[in-house]
């Protein structure tokens, strides 16, 4: 029999009887099988005997519990094998981890770590150190007087060198030099004077003198020359003044030369020498 049923059948025993034998004939199922493989590259798989290292589709037959066929269709793919260039930048004395693996110095390094599938992945990293940048400021002060800072407040001077530390940036050196100021820069920074540099004497009310002006000098002499060194004015008045004229006469507009003298309420003794022009 070849097909499934309940047959029948009459047969002699050894004594010469008859017997009956009824039989239910059942066939088991001739399995197919559609799988999907998934490898890492470089690794194997075994289906029966047969033993694949590419990607593509096998078709094996293989014997059940029973003794049947069984046809196994297997789509083998692979995993990407990752590798990873890249560039890391560290600051001095920063480190770098990569898996377990900890890098402090520049040069290039090869890990390999294992994915999420757990397949090889091959890292190839360059290992830049930032070099630690370096600040110079320097200022002169005069005696007794101090830089603020956001750094602190200087009084004296000298050098100051710093590690200044940044959140999310690389520290840096920086380096404050101090010196003290010439004393004749000194003395005259706290003689300030306001000198114009133009004015028209047309006697509109509006710039009709030239007139220095400052509260903490005491002028003693205001001189006037012309463009060939003549001196064609001079005062020694406390509050100086030139109206812009020479004998009685309007000087005719262009290009003067001032030179006043005067004393600081420091008793420091200044001279101002420079260019005035008339205009109309």
């Amino acid at each position: 029999y070849s097909n499934p049923g309940i047959y029948v059948d009459t047969l002699s025993t050894s004594y010469g009887c008859d017997s009956i034998v009824y039989t239910d004939l059942k066939f088991y199922d001739n399995p197919e099988i559609n799988q999907e493989v998934y490898l890492c590259i470089g690794d194997a798989v075994q289906i029966g005997g047969s033993i694949y290292s590419n990607p593509g589709i096998y078709v094996d037959t293989l014997s059940t519990l029973y003794g049947c066929d069984s046809i196994v269709y297997t789509s083998l793919k692979f995993y990407d094998n990752p590798e990873i260039n890249q560039e890391v930048y560290l600051c001095n004395g920063d480190t770098l981890y990569i898996g377990e693996s900890l890098y402090i110095f520049p040069g290039i390094y090869v890990d390999t770590l294992s994915t999420s599938y757990g397949c090889d992945s091959l890292i190839n990293t360059n290992l830049i150190l930032l070099e630690t940048e370096k600040v110079y400021e320097s200022y002169k002060i005069c005696e007794g007087d101090s830089i603020t800072h956001n750094l602190g407040i200087f009084f004296n001077p000298g050098t100051y060198t710093f590690l200044v530390e940044i959140e999310n940036e690389c520290n840096y050196e920086y380096t404050l030099h101090i010196e003290l100021e010439s004393e004749e820069i000194c003395r005259t920074k706290n003689c300030k004077t306001y000198i114009p540099n133009i004015f028209s004497p047309n006697d509109d009310g509006i710039n009709d003198i030239f007139q220095p002006f400052s509260e903490v000098v005491t002028f003693e002499k205001l001189m006037i020359f012309d463009r060939w060194g003549n001196r064609i004015y001079e005062t020694k008045e406390r509050d100086p003044f030139w109206n812009g004229k020479f004998q009685g006469n309007d000087c005719i507009p262009g290009v003067y030369v001032y030179m006043i003298e005067g004393v600081c309420k420091n008793g420091y003794k200044i001279n101002y020498a420079n260019d005035i022009t008339i205009i109309k």
